[in-house]
């Protein structure tokens, strides 16, 4: 059977962007949404992984194997409905956010050619900045940074950037 391509009617449905994750912050004055693309890149599931007890990682950037492609990180105050698209790297991957406790704040993650680094923004503002030389490994936990009670630190296993690291074979 060759291949087929639905009609050219159906393709505003199937390439619609679906609708974005959502995370209500502590307090619920703010929203973040991230957004998907409708279907991923077949370079993204073309990448090796490893498959490890129903785990499937990414040896390269040391994590779990990226199904869905999250590109564009926005913040809604809940109030009067202002939305503030998060300024990120040209062909960012992020993560879910983490709030911090007192919802001014929140963490993410973004895919980097050397592995998962963590930014943190503010809620208010739609200002993001990475945290400067961590790296996060998200391959068992849940969520990769998780707040410790206030929005000025956040705890979360961890690796040092500069960490000599073994080249995965390819």
């Amino acid at each position: 059977m060759p291949y087929a391509t639905p009609p050219a009617d159906l393709m505003p449905v199937i390439d619609a962007a679906p609708t974005p994750m959502v995370s209500l912050g502590p307090g619920g004055r703010h929203l973040a949404l991230v957004h998907y693309a409708p279907h991923p890149d077949v370079a993204m599931l073309a990448r090796p992984y490893l498959a490890l007890a129903g785990v499937r990682i990414d040896q390269r950037l040391r994590a779990r194997r990226r199904l869905r492609r999250a590109g564009r990180l926005s913040v809604l105050r809940v109030a009067d409905g202002a939305e503030r698209y998060l300024s990120l790297p040209d062909g960012a991957q992020v993560g879910a956010p983490v709030w911090a406790a007192d919802g001014r704040r929140f963490a993410f993650t973004v895919d980097r050619d050397e592995g998962v680094g963590v930014w943190v923004a503010d809620a208010e503002t739609g200002e993001a900045a990475e945290v400067p030389g961590l790296m996060v490994c998200d391959v068992l936990a849940g969520e990769p940074a998780a707040g410790a009670g206030s929005s000025k630190c956040a705890s979360t296993d961890v690796q040092p950037a500069a960490m000599n690291r073994a080249a995965p074979a390819t």
